[in-house]
């Protein structure tokens, strides 16, 4: 029987806020220390590591030894917005305003924020909903120290002082904003006529602050998010492309697509999370679908495609990636609807030379849903009731193009080795009904997927062998060559009875079509052959066609023959 061979692997790692990431899977030791090295020039960076993967047959699983660390082992904390839940160690008000800090305050504040139909920055720009929020005491003082908290965990600082830190930078940022409003430095909005706006701000220092601020008073007057954000439509579409405004109110619009119920009043209900999410995707690559859809939806769309909105595309794609990181399904189906469905949603967002349009946090979270997908029960579910050996594998390969990651591959195929390790299940792949050439034909299909996978090299090539040695047991076990031979045909008609099986894939690659081959060129070699092949033809050119027509069809032989052709060439 075919054996699994020896599936040594060395995997490089690197370290970053999002945890392990394999970057190169190697079959020398040397040189995956080499690229590890190459990660981490001059000592600097995320943590790397090399290990060391080998198959172990008597526990039909992967096991992992590390062989190179470079880097700090102290464990790293895993985050969207900074440190921990806290957010970036913000020193000045300024910083407050930045995307990782706004998002954290998003987090710690979100059940208030959405309660009241708030963004961030109408927080960070008016009084009067800062002077709200402490009115609602404990839950600022919940906040502020669930964030220093976050922020000083595994450092050594001092969780009191860096909460005084925070609250007196809470302090000084009402105080600014207090004292522009109080100078009456403040400028309106009137009519909603945004260049009168920009006129007015003329190239004031600190005229992207009351630009918002303008724009925050205004966005009071509306009673929801959805209204909001119509509003906010309405002055990006008075904008000209270039204006000092145009990022301004793409940071405001963000803001508000931060929110799940936004994106769902602007998109609607779907039937499910994998339809929503479809929806933002389409929307954050500027391709959704318009048919239906209201005049700012279109307008939304059109500029996130033309790249005038990033700041928008971001907050969908971050509400992208906290989807996928929950727990929910994203259809209603079954195991291999669920991960294919996976797989549609990756390949939209991915660009053509394999990385993602949301960048590492994107891929992340792909990653980890394709993790949760290989637990025992969602494979267990897949597997139910499915006895032929080679209909589990063909059950596991269908779902490998929706797992992401070389580490979840290299998982699956976990799944897959022991399939062929079974002494049992070996018999059982050469078990068929009917015509042995549908059971190798099944074998040559399912290798094809194998090597077009995205598992690694070696694993690709050891899983290929191992359908080879099944479709040679066929050939073996039925004798089809002897068959072909013992017939009553000639050379001519066994000679293309074989190379048709060949490009119709009933051999798989490996022996199976090196012996097809050579029964094949035995008969194209033999001297009656040429005469049978041409005896239809009435003229030179008809001959010169069925001579190209044949060294196509064997053309596949050169690699492993030398030249196949010759005895085409030479008759």
């Amino acid at each position: 029987m075919g054996v699994i061979g020896n599936t040594d692997t060395f995997e490089v790692l690197v370290e970053d806020r999002n945890g392990w990431t394999v970057v190169g899977v190697f079959e020398d030791q040397e040189e995956a220390k080499a690229e590890a090295a190459a990660r981490r020039p001059g000592g600097r960076g995320d943590n790397v590591k090399v290990v060391r993967v080998g198959y172990d047959d008597a526990s039909s699983e992967f096991v992992e030894r590390e062989v190179l660390f470079l880097g700090d082992r102290r464990r790293k904390v895993a985050n969207d917005v900074g440190p921990a839940d806290g957010g970036p160690v913000c020193k000045s008000t300024g910083q407050l305003y930045g995307v990782r800090a706004r998002a954290a305050i998003r987090l710690l504040l979100r059940d208030y924020l959405n309660k009241t139909n708030t963004t961030v920055m109408e927080l960070l720009h008016h009084p009067d909903l800062m002077h709200r929020l402490e009115n609602t005491g404990s839950l600022l003082i919940g906040a502020v120290q669930r964030a220093a908290m976050a922020q000083v965990r595994g450092t050594g600082m001092d969780v009191q002082a860096r909460t005084r830190d925070l609250y007196k930078l809470l302090e000084e940022l009402r105080n600014s904003i207090r004292k522009r409003w109080r100078d009456d430095a403040v400028v309106r909005l009137q009519d909603r006529d945004v260049a009168a706006l920009r006129a007015a701000l003329g190239e004031r220092e600190d005229r992207e602050f009351l630009f918002n601020t303008a724009m925050v008073i205004e966005m009071q007057t509306e009673g929801s998010f959805a209204g909001k954000l119509e509003f906010l439509m309405q002055m990006i579409a008075e904008t000209p492309a270039g204006d000092f405004s145009l990022p301004l109110l793409d940071t405001l619009l963000s803001d508000l697509l931060a929110n799940v119920a936004t994106v769902t009043a602007l998109l609607g209900e779907q039937p499910n999370l994998g339809q929503a999410l479809l929806q933002i995707t389409d929307l954050a690559l500027g391709s959704l679908e318009l048919k239906d859809c209201p005049p700012p939806v279109r307008l939304l769309n059109a500029m996130i495609g033309e790249e005038r909105l990033p700041r928008c595309r971001e907050a969908l794609l971050d509400r992208l990636i906290s989807s996928l990181a929950g727990s929910r399904f994203l259809t209603e189906g079954g195991a291999v609807d669920e991960i294919l469905f996976n797989a549609d949603l990756a390949d939209r967002i991915r660009r053509e030379d394999g990385s993602y349009l949301g960048g590492e946090e994107l891929e992340t979270a792909f990653k980890s849903r394709s993790e949760r997908y290989l637990g025992p029960d969602m494979i267990g579910q897949l597997l139910q009731g499915v006895v032929d050996p080679l209909a589990r594998v063909t059950c596991l390969m269908n779902i490998e193009h929706g797992i992401v990651g070389k580490k979840n591959k290299r998982k699956l195929v976990g799944y897959i080795m022991p399939i062929f390790g079974d002494a049992i299940g070996s018999d059982a792949f050469i078990q068929h009904i009917g015509a042995p050439e549908n059971r190798m034909r099944q074998l040559a299909s399912l290798q094809a997927r194998v090597l077009d996978s995205g598992f690694v090299k070696r694993h690709r090539e050891e899983i290929a062998e191992q359908l080879d040695y099944y479709c040679m047991q066929m050939i073996n076990a039925h004798d089809v060559f002897g068959e072909i031979e013992r017939s009553d045909g000639n050379c001519y008609e066994k000679a293309t009875r074989l190379l048709r099986m060949c490009t119709e894939n009933v051999f798989t690659e490996g022996m199976a079509l090196r012996q097809a081959h050579d029964q094949a060129l035995r008969y194209v070699r033999d001297p009656a052959f040429m005469n049978l092949f041409l005896q239809d033809s009435d003229t030179n050119e008809d001959k010169r066609r069925r001579l190209a027509s044949l060294e196509r069809l064997i053309g596949r032989l050169s690699q492993s023959h030398g030249d196949p052709t010759a005895a085409a060439k030479t008759a």
